[in-house]
């Protein structure tokens, strides 16, 4: 990320801090979604959700955080609350920790993410650990992933409409390119929201999905039931 935009997010104020969290990992949470399927992530992921510091930019459906969040942003504001990138860019921007766990809002994670990805960081080339979901996508996902949080905000520049490319296929190709390793684990995580929810969530401001995605999806259909 570049240092200037990252200078320019920097918040006036800061909410609240849980001074007793693990200060290893930062969760990075930008919100964009129902208050219910809130409530389904906070229930799934509660023992993270309190053992970590957490930083939150709410754009619609988040308020059920705070309780949890050492920083805590409501905003209406397009630049950094509509975009995922900017939103994420505002957020990663903010972590001082060692490391980032990168989280969307719609994602329940598996029982000991956490502790079985931190042991792949003793692979010095190693930027990243990522899981796919539970229904298959075709690649790693980079809502559930967790970073070295230097690496990461030196690398993240993600904006759809700038790179035409889906946040994942965009970003596990920057690491490679800098000749990092994006690692897996034999897990998966649980996705709340089906790709057709995630479509008609885009055209309110999060745009989890893009062409390359429906692409590959529609070529496995078209393989599978119509030839």
């Amino acid at each position: 990320m570049d240092p200037k935009n990252r200078t320019s997010l920097k918040p006036r104020a800061c909410a609240r801090v849980h001074f007793d969290k693990d200060k290893k990992i930062t969760i990075a949470l930008p919100v964009f979604e129902d208050p219910e399927i809130v409530a389904k992530f906070i229930d799934g992921n509660k023992e993270i959700l309190e053992k970590y510091p957490l930083i939150v930019i709410d754009r619609n459906g988040g308020e059920a955080l705070k309780e949890y969040a050492s920083f805590y942003r409501k905003t209406c504001c397009p630049t950094i609350g509509l975009p995922l990138g900017s939103s994420r860019g505002f957020l990663i921007g903010r972590v001082e920790t060692e490391f980032t766990l990168n989280l969307d809002v719609d994602v329940l994670l598996p029982k000991h993410f956490v502790k079985e990805s931190l042991k792949k960081f003793e692979d010095p080339k190693v930027a990243v650990v990522a899981l796919d979901y539970e229904n298959l996508q075709g690649h790693l996902a980079f809502g559930p992933s967790i970073w070295r949080t230097e690496i990461l905000q030196n690398l993240y520049d993600w904006g759809l409409w700038k790179t035409r490319k889906c946040e994942c296929i965009y970003m596990w190709g920057k690491v490679r390119g800098a000749k990092y390793k994006v690692e897996t684990l034999g897990m998966r995580a649980k996705h709340l929201r089906s790709v057709s929810i995630l479509i008609g969530q885009g055209k309110r401001g999060f745009l989890n999905c893009s062409w390359n995605i429906l692409s590959r999806l529609y070529t496995r259909f078209k393989r599978r039931f119509l030839v």
